[in-house]
Parts: structure tokens; C-alpha cells; sequence
């Protein structure tokens, strides 16, 4: 289902020749990771916040929708979820050694 979405995204903006190689899998990675990140299905959020997850996308961070905003993390990759929970620990670490010192 979720395919046939991105393919139904793909065709509605791209010529006929690029939905062809998209089917037929004679995209380049680079040309790949473009349309998965024009693909709206990949994002959650407020485009500010930019929340992204694709598996087919080769890249570990991206720019967010709203690019002056910088980079993301994309959570389908590994790496990218890795540094998404490193981010968190160190979060909450912080969290807890100011509220330890702070009397």
C-alpha cells in the first residue's frame, strides 16, 4: 500500500520517463533519496519539527522540509535511530546532573 502511494507521489510531479526507472529500479541512489524526501508519506510532524523515516533513503541525516531550519535524522536508517537515542541520553543524562547540583 504504502508503495503505491510513493509511486502515485512520483507520477504526479515527475515525467513519464522517471516513474518508468522508479519501477523498474534503474534509479540512482541519489536520485532515490530525492524522491523519498519529497515523498510526504516519509515525514510526521509540523514541517518545523520534521520527524522523517525512510528505509530507501541511503542518508543518516537530511534537511529538514523547511531546510533553514538544518539537519535530521532519518529514523528508518539505523544509524540515524543510534544517534536519535544517543541524543536522548545525553538529554536526559544532562537532565539529571542539573537537577542533582542545582541545591
Amino acid at each position: 500500500m504504502r508503495h503505491n502511494n510513493h509511486i502515485q507521489h512520483i507520477v504526479a510531479g515527475a515525467p513519464n520517463a522517471d516513474v518508468k526507472r522508479y519501477v523498474e529500479g534503474n534509479m540512482t541512489q541519489n536520485e532515490i533519496n530525492q524522491a523519498e524526501w519529497e515523498n510526504p508519506d516519509n515525514w510526521t510532524g509540523p514541517k518545523w519539527l520534521s520527524i522523517y523515516f525512510s528505509k530507501k533513503d541511503s542518508r543518516c541525516f537530511v534537511s529538514k522540509q523547511i531546510r533553514a531550519l538544518g539537519p535530521t535524522m532519518n529514523l528508518g536508517k539505523a544509524s540515524g535511530f543510534a544517534w536519535f537515542l544517543i541524543g536522548m541520553a545525553i538529554l536526559i543524562a544532562a537532565v539529571f546532573i542539573s537537577g542533582k547540583y542545582a541545591t
